[in-house]
């Protein structure tokens, strides 16, 4: 191939200049062609054709001349393919042999202006053109065609100088890109501190204006709490105002001010006035109270306390029950006065309100504890049970005053003055809150008042059933049962751990130790009182220092006179140890009597499965059948009268012997339990003497109301024989027979309820029970012409006449009504 052909391939072939730049000697070594730059050769295309247009006249030469420079441009934008080029390089040769050079020439020095902008493809254009033209001159003349040669090295210098420049441009380019991006940064950066800047005024003018609002709330307070003084200093007699100098002051009322002074002011038109109030703050009334900081109490050093002291070994070291007892109290107690000593302080005395039941005192308790928790620890799950806990107190609070007024208005039915005065309470409440005691001036001589009280009225009462009764107590026949429970199978240490956590959190004054306490380490407690109470079943004894009782007085209704002693319940606080004793004794009862089938058929009370709801539900479904058949129904509501206080105790040992099948050492057991026992009023840390208890099972006990079931269990037998339906739950019953809708139909068959309610009259009194015929409620059930047609008045029990009712007041029954 020609010179001229190999020099345009290295000039439009990529590859071969990089093989021609890799033999170079290096003198420019980052030197390179750029073929690709659309923008330069379209511009170059452009005004070639704009050239040959008006200078060329030779068409041929004009269409060789346009055919390569498109041929540049497509090899251009297809990444310079030397084979591309083909077309072209023969029609520029074509242009060589043309003699028409003059044109050519002409051409080749237009194009050479614009091969500047347009990097170095086209030099070749006037290189060809010069050698076309030395060899038409000197054929035969080598010197020329090495000067031709020389003169081909020159170009390819300025063809190097102008890349080199190309380069220059670009990093030029670059740089000015460079510099605008870093000035774009800049102020992006300028804006974004401008904007906090201005987010930082913002809060700050925030700030100030909440400040200036607070102060102004201050102000509007401070002048409120000065017009309220003077005010009540206008009340209370002394006119306060500003008058002018020297003019006289007198004062209203002089019982209530004293040593009036006025001062002529000098710097004010205005006299000073001094004066003295004669009022006294009424003292309140306090009360010492001792306790200890057992809140604070850690749980694991109490664990490690009790676990060092040997409590468990001490305990075990003991022969009797009472000695165990005693160094498991002593011991204990110790632990505590290490973690919370006892300290005694004065409180002053807030009554509650008649509606602030134990239930809502309790859940206080548990809303205070959550607090506690909750800012100790700061966490969300404690604050969602704090807030559980404050709304459940608020809607009890609620709930607890809508049933305390529903009551007294309730009880205010027939009685428009009592109405008027109750609801004249409501919205113009005079006093604080009515105190739950008896007026009395010492109360440890109430306490005395109220023992003696609760002990004169079981005995005035056991008095009244001796000259009644005329049956011989006990005379029902045995039932004989199948098995005997000769002794109490012993109490496993699990099982006890297992009543511990399950007990309430109620103390007795008597409790060394809480009973939160006693949850928190039942595991180090439960192997010493497991000890105590297997001493206990095993000796057949009971603790002495737990047969005593605390009764606090409680009075039944709200609306009841408080003045009246017979207004009030004895309620009995037991020790924990003598509750987690009888918990064993009653579950092993039950067993026995569940295991022989001895329980009474519709008793309800302290039997598994059954409860208030299921009596509810049998008595009410009986009730509906009998009116669904069109018929009546009498039901008579029995009440007894201090039903726990009366109770024999050689009745109930004989009872429980002969027809529950009790037998040996467990009867020896119920027989320490139930005998040797006193109790002690208790008001606010004051003591009444300690007084015996002859009859009766403890009502705050576990073990009472079941031995008292077992007691009233003759009832269901002779409500039987009468053909009587009947249903108990524990001292409450409840008799009913179904009546025709005709008087005198009805008249013959209500007379077996009425037989069967002076037999259980006459049972009650043979076994000390007081059958109360002034509380005891008559009702009949039936539809509305069934009524009528009726017309009961009233039903007979023995020489007492009880009237029907349209409502009762009992729960239960006021339950069937609706």
């Amino acid at each position: 191939m020609s010179d001229k052909s190999t020099f345009l391939r290295v000039v439009l072939d990529p590859r071969l200049n990089m093989e021609a730049s890799s033999r170079d000697s290096g003198e420019q070594k980052h030197q390179k062609i750029h073929l690709h730059e659309e923008t330069g050769w379209n511009k170059v295309l452009s005004q070639t054709q704009g050239l040959l247009g008006v200078q060329s006249t030779n068409f041929k030469e004009m269409d060789a001349l346009l055919l390569a420079a498109e041929h540049l441009e497509t090899d251009a934008q297809q990444q310079h393919s030397a084979v591309k080029f083909s077309d072209s390089l023969s029609a520029l040769e074509a242009i060589q042999s043309n003699p028409m050079n003059n044109t050519s020439a002409t051409l080749c020095e237009q194009l050479n202006k614009l091969s500047k902008k347009s990097k170095t493809v086209l030099q070749w254009i006037p290189s060809h053109s010069n050698n076309n033209n030395n060899n038409n001159n000197n054929n035969n003349n080598n010197n020329n065609n090495n000067n031709n040669n020389n003169n081909d090295d020159d170009d390819d210098d300025d063809d190097d100088d102008d890349d080199d420049d190309d380069d220059d441009d670009d990093d030029d380019d670059d740089d000015d890109n460079n510099n605008n991006n870093n000035i774009i940064i800049i102020i992006i950066i300028i804006i974004i501190i401008i904007i906090i800047i201005i987010i930082i005024i913002i809060i700050i003018i925030i700030i100030i204006i909440i400040i200036i609002i607070r102060r102004r709330r201050r102000r509007r307070r401070r002048r409120r709490r000065r017009r309220s003084e003077q005010l009540a200093l206008v009340r209370l007699g002394l006119f306060v105002h500003r008058v002018p100098f020297g003019s006289s002051h007198r004062v209203y009322d002089e019982r209530l001010v004293s040593s009036l002074k006025v001062d002529d002011c000098d710097i004010s038109d205005h006299s000073c006035i001094h004066f003295d109030l004669n009022l006294q703050k009424p003292k309140a009334e306090k009360k010492k109270v001792t306790y200890r900081k057992t809140r604070k109490i850690n749980s694991d050093t109490l664990r490690k306390l009790i676990v060092d002291s040997n409590v468990t070994e001490k305990v075990s070291s003991k022969e009797t029950v009472h000695e165990k007892v005693e160094i498991f109290n002593e011991t204990v107690e110790a632990v505590l006065d290490l973690l919370a000593p006892v300290k005694t302080k004065n409180v002053p005395i807030r009554p509650n309100s008649h509606w602030y039941t134990d239930e809502l005192r309790t859940l206080k308790q548990e809303r205070r504890c959550a607090e506690r928790k909750w800012r100790k620890s700061r966490l969300e799950i404690h604050r969602q049970i704090y807030v559980y806990a404050k709304n459940k107190v608020n809607d009890m609070l609620v709930k607890s005053k809508k049933k305390y007024f529903k009551e007294r208005i309730f009880e205010c039915k027939g009685n428009s003055n009592e109405l008027y005065k109750l609801v004249k309470s409501l919205y113009k409440p005079t006093s604080s809150y009515k105190p739950v005691l008896p007026s009395h001036d010492d109360t440890e001589q109430l306490c005395n008042n109220f023992s003696s009280f609760f002990g004169g009225k079981i005995d005035n009462i056991r008095n009244q059933l001796d000259s009644e009764s005329t049956l011989t107590p006990n005379n029902e026949p045995p039932s004989n049962p199948s098995s005997t429970l000769q002794e109490f199978r012993p109490a496993l240490v699990e099982e006890v751990d297992k009543l511990i956590i399950a007990m309430p959190n109620k103390s007795c004054v008597l409790d060394k130790i809480p009973a939160w306490l006693f949850k928190e380490a039942h595991k180090e407690l439960a192997p010493s009182l497991a000890d105590i109470i297997n001493s206990s079943l095993a000796n057949h004894d009971f603790p002495s220092s737990l047969k005593q009782a605390y009764v606090t007085p409680l009075i039944k209704k709200a609306s009841l006179d408080k003045e009246e002693m017979k207004n009030y319940r004895p309620v009995s606080n037991i020790p924990i140890i003598s509750k987690l004793i009888e918990k064993i004794v009653s579950s092993r009862i039950l067993q026995h009597l569940a295991f022989n089938n001895l329980h009474t058929n519709f008793q309800s009370a302290y039997k598994k499965h059954h409860s208030t709801e299921s009596a509810l539900l049998r008595v009410a479904n009986d009730i509906l059948r009998y009116i669904d058949n069109k018929k009546s129904v009498l039901l008579i509501l029995l009440d007894l009268s201090a039903a726990f206080d009366t109770i024999d105790h050689d009745i109930l040992l004989a009872r429980a012997h002969s027809r529950f099948g009790i037998d040996g050492e467990a009867l020896y057991w119920l027989n320490a339990y139930l005998k040797n026992r006193t109790q002690t009023v208790s008001i606010d840390n004051n003591k009444a003497t300690p007084s015996p208890l002859k009859y009766g099972v403890p009502q705050g006990s576990v073990l009472g109301p079941l031995l008292f079931t077992m007691y009233t269990a003759p009832v269901a037998d002779i409500a039987e024989r009468h053909g009587v339906n009947y249903h108990l739950y524990a001292d409450d019953t409840q008799l009913y027979v179904p009546l025709d809708n005709t008087l005198e139909t009805a008249s013959y068959q209500k007379e077996p309820i009425e037989k069967c309610v002076v037999e259980i009259a006459d049972w009650m009194n043979s076994n000390k029970l007081k059958l109360n015929s002034d509380k005891t409620d008559v009702i009949v059930f039936g539809t509305n012409k069934a009524l009528i047609d009726l017309n009961f008045n009233s039903v007979q029990i023995k020489s007492s006449s009880v009237p029907v009712s349209s409502s009762v007041n009992d729960s239960s029954a006021e339950l069937l009504i609706h």
